[in-house]
């Protein structure tokens, strides 16, 4: 067993990487109970907040441990650029891999050294990026 003690401080930013955790762990979370490991291990933690009186910290509610609304509310700007930079990465990266198996045909990607791949999609993935950053979704267009 491990015993650690946290200042209000240090306990605050654990429970903010909690909640940030979980609020990865439970995004695509498809089956029940996939991410319950987590989730007894969320609420053991915050239970600990709470007996020490830190109730700007955590609240309980119904017996389920969470952070307060207000540290939550101050998550949700993190969350949000998380977000939007996600998607614009990704979009560019699926866009670049669309590309470059239609310019190559898949079997050549999928011979391709992991070092090729990156230099072929590095390129053909910057090209999206810079559309995006200067343009983001103006000029984009589904052809029928």
């Amino acid at each position: 067993m491990v015993k650690i003690e946290f200042s209000k401080d240090e306990f605050e930013k654990l429970a903010k990487v909690f909640y940030l955790a979980g609020w990865m762990a439970h995004s695509s979370d498809d089956e029940e109970g996939a991410t319950s490991f987590f989730h007894a291990l969320e609420q053991k933690v915050l239970a600990e907040g709470e007996k020490a009186g830190w109730t700007d910290l955590v609240s309980c509610i119904d017996g389920v441990h969470g952070i307060t609304q207000k540290k939550e509310d101050e998550l949700m700007e993190i969350i949000g650029d998380y977000d939007n930079t996600v998607l614009w990465e990704e979009l560019a990266d699926r866009l670049a891999i669309r590309d470059v198996v239609r310019e190559k045909g898949e079997k050549v990607f999928e011979e391709m050294s992991l070092d090729q791949r990156a230099d072929v999609l590095g390129v053909a993935g910057e090209k999206y990026q810079d559309e995006f950053e200067k343009y983001g979704l103006d000029r984009v267009r589904i052809k029928e």
